[in-house]
């Protein structure tokens, strides 16, 4: 039996596909339907429709599992992820696909035995071989009270391996650049690789350590005015900046990842 597993939102739907057969369950599959912020939210839907119905005419699960909704405090927050889960359910059954829900505190207790869980103790992931690892870490950030948190997935596992990141959205040769960058890096074969445009450099960076994103690259005036023309590649796990030339990024991300 294949079953598709999806987390329900509008900017990121995650999902996962396991086989389960004889008592053994091994991984399939897992990733991302990433919608941009800049979307009006009608075609963010029609995306994350479209997408998934690719996803199970491709896959063709016996079943799918999706999150009951949660309203925490974000209200607004809830109403957007209602939305996306609409048309998750929809797409669902327009397909044929039966739905089985299930609240977080059933995930939890099936994940680590108690529905009380917090976050910071239920956040886990199998590899290949079902092996557990640790994925989640909390490090102080210089000169404050506050914490940073950083998915730290090993690289095979991560849904988005690399991120691009504009230093200015509005800017019309910056955008082009990313563009660029992203159609050639995804030729490279390492993954999915996404254009983060939200316009705000330290946002995205806390954005992609969340999720787990091991790279990310930044577009600035630099890249489009010298020669040769170079990026910034900053590392999930270090924090550490790096100015490479593009012309060398294809060997920089193979030897990175593979």
């Amino acid at each position: 039996m294949r079953i598709l597993g999806i987390d329900p939102g509008v900017a990121i739907v995650g999902f996962g596909l396991i086989e389960s057969e004889r008592g053994a369950v091994r991984m399939l599959q897992y990733g991302a339907v990433n919608t941009s912020a800049g979307m009006p939210l009608a075609t963010r839907l029609v995306q994350i429709e479209q997408d998934l119905t690719q996803l199970i005419q491709q896959f063709k699960p016996d079943e799918i599992a999706i999150e009951e909704l949660f309203f925490s405090k974000n209200i607004t927050t809830g109403i957007a992820v209602a939305h996306g889960r609409g048309v998750i359910l929809c797409t669902a059954e327009k397909l044929g696909v039966p739905i089985y829900e299930y609240t977080p505190m059933q995930v939890k207790q099936a994940v680590v035995g108690y529905g009380g869980a917090g976050m910071w103790s239920s956040l886990v992931a199998a590899d290949e071989g079902g092996s557990e690892v640790v994925i989640l870490e909390k490090a102080p950030v210089e000169g404050g009270g506050n914490s940073r948190i950083v998915l730290k997935l090993k690289k095979h596992l991560a849904p988005i391996k690399v991120a691009v990141i504009p230093l200015k959205k509005n800017n019309e040769q910056i955008m082009a650049k990313c563009h660029e960058i992203k159609q050639n890096l995804l030729k490279l074969g390492i993954g999915r690789v996404a254009l983060e445009n939200t316009g705000n450099i330290g946002k995205a960076y806390r954005r992609h350590d969340e999720i787990g994103t091991p790279l990310c690259l930044t577009v600035d005036f630099e890249t489009i005015e010298n020669q040769p023309e170079s990026v910034t590649v900053r590392d999930r796990d270090t924090m550490e900046q790096t100015r490479v030339n593009i012309a060398d990024l294809p060997n920089y991300l193979r030897e990175y990842f593979l």
